[in-house]
């Protein structure tokens, strides 16, 4: 891996080469020379490639985003606005950890001021539901703690149709157990300290438990 100062002369060569071919072709047109409206759609084209967009995949590891976006730091800046506002996300949670959504949210915090993002995002959910409490647990605090404002509700029949992978027949009415935790810690937050929380939400998670003990 080359030292900082070997990439700065590099990069130094670099714009001297582009300011020399600029200068030898001054008509010499080139996708950041285009104006801001034609390479928007240029960018829109080389990541959504038809109206059925393909979702950026989403887990522990990160953020799946195009590969053009690390091409230069000029495409990079001007390109990630557009495609994480219209993107689409395929979020997948094993054993409901949370993590995935906290890597989305971190990166969707530091994007550049390019594009306004939709009060919205396209996201589907792929929920593997094995029993973690530590996890839901971690969730909890995370939405207590404002870091990440999306509760874990009760799946919609059309959810658990289509992104939801349940089991055992026990595990709707373990997402409703789920679901009523995190409508407590939403009506008391704000109100009583996380350990006092915790303590509030206890006997709900004892009757989780009762349910399945794999909640233990």
């Amino acid at each position: 891996m080359p030292d900082k100062h070997t990439l700065a002369a590099l990069s130094a060569v670099r714009r001297y080469r582009r300011r020399r071919t600029m200068q030898a072709w001054p008509d010499k047109q080139t996708l950041l020379t285009l104006p801001g409206e034609i390479r928007n759609h240029i960018y829109r084209l080389a990541m959504f490639d038809s109206d059925d967009k393909q979702p950026f995949l989403v887990s522990v590891d990160g953020v799946m985003a195009p590969p053009m976006l690390y091409t230069c730091k000029v495409i990079h800046r001007e390109a990630t606005g557009i495609s994480f506002a219209e993107a689409k996300f395929a979020i997948s949670m094993d054993s409901l950890d949370p993590e995935p959504l906290v890597r989305l949210c971190n990166r969707l915090r530091k994007l550049p001021k390019v594009v306004p993002l939709s009060k919205k995002l396209n996201v589907s959910f792929g929920l593997f539901f094995t029993r973690d409490w530590g996890h839901i647990r971690r969730w909890l605090q995370l939405y207590y703690n404002k870091q990440m404002r999306m509760m874990l509700l009760p799946p919609t029949e059309e959810d658990r149709a289509i992104h939801y992978y349940f089991p055992s027949q026990g595990s709707h009415l373990e997402f409703l157990i789920i679901g009523s935790i995190f409508e407590t810690v939403d009506r008391v937050m704000g109100k009583f300290s996380w350990t006092e929380v915790e303590a509030i939400i206890e006997p709900q998670h004892t009757v989780l438990t009762d349910v399945d003990k794999g909640w233990a």
